[in-house]
């Protein structure tokens, strides 16, 4: 039991990926940590965890579960460092589940500081019935939602330009609801590697359109992983001078973020840009 005590909310499967050590990275790698206070090389391991976070009793069946998708992770992210996407229809529909399994399974979703594990099931579920599904109709199970997801998602791995990096943070993935849609959700974003990002769209109303980012894309992606993140975000070098300081002028313009409160309640973090102010890689179908 002591081996699982300390529950990952953000995996180091993933953000190893982000380590000084790049390709190379393990859960002892050390990553550059980035908030208001400062920058500070620290160990992957020790990042976006808590005691017994999700389950004290239940804690190998945690484990187990997260294990799963973490392993998937970890074997499709070897062909991200390649700047390469997923190729079949499982790896496609698994990672849109793990970019969205990312997202729910964060600290920023916790109502307490452990025992969370029922509260991420019920999150998941909802999830899953209220991104993927979108009928009037009860699904008849998983199995009928991820048929849906198969054919109305589509997913595109996007390369970084030349000389440039992302960031990643401790609330990396990014929900967001774009154009006049009636859907909760239609964008999932999350940075895979310092050089490529995922990009999980609702194709029945946006089209991906590019297979690179431009560098004004790149500011917002970086400005959105600071705006969302709970207290940090992470990069594989350190900044320079001039980009410390336009970090410390976002961390100073965002607005602070807060756990959905009170038990049973359910709400979804997710960004609403304003018509016209989407990014340069995906593009509003017509709806009419």
């Amino acid at each position: 039991m002591a081996s699982h005590r300390n529950q990952h909310y953000l995996p180091c499967s993933y953000l190893r990926n982000f380590s000084v050590d790049g390709q190379r990275g393990s859960r002892k790698s050390s990553i550059w940590q980035i908030d208001s206070k400062g920058r500070r090389l620290v160990r992957v391991e020790s990042q976006g965890f808590g005691r017994h976070f999700y389950s004290r009793d239940r804690a190998v069946e945690v484990e187990g579960l997260f294990q799963t998708g973490e392993r998937f992770y970890a074997g499709l992210s070897r062909k991200f460092w390649d700047q390469q996407g997923p190729r079949t229809k499982h790896e496609h529909f698994g990672l849109l589940l793990m970019m969205l399994d990312l997202h729910i399974r964060n600290a920023i979703y916790a109502k307490a500081k452990r025992d969370n594990y029922d509260e991420y099931l019920n999150m998941a579920s909802t999830v899953k019935y209220r991104i993927l599904w979108r009928r009037p109709e009860i699904p008849s199970g998983d199995e009928a939602i991820a048929e849906e997801a198969q054919k109305h998602w589509s997913m595109r791995v996007l390369r970084v330009g030349a000389g440039r990096s992302f960031i990643a943070s401790d609330n990396p993935s990014m929900l967001f609801h774009l154009g006049d849609s009636k859907s909760l959700v239609n964008m999932v974003l999350t940075p895979l590697t310092p050089s490529t990002y995922g990009v999980a769209v609702d194709n029945r109303e946006l089209d991906i359109t590019a297979t690179s980012t431009s560098k004004t894309d790149e500011g917002k992606l970086t400005i959105s992983q600071i705006e969302n993140c709970v207290k940090c975000v992470y990069a594989e070098r350190d900044l320079t001078d001039e980009e410390w300081l336009g970090f410390l002028t976002i961390f100073g313009q965002r607005a602070e973020r807060s756990s959905v409160e009170g038990p049973g309640a359910w709400g979804m973090n997710y960004f609403q840009p304003p018509s016209g102010r989407g990014f340069d890689f995906v593009r509003l179908r017509s709806l009419h």
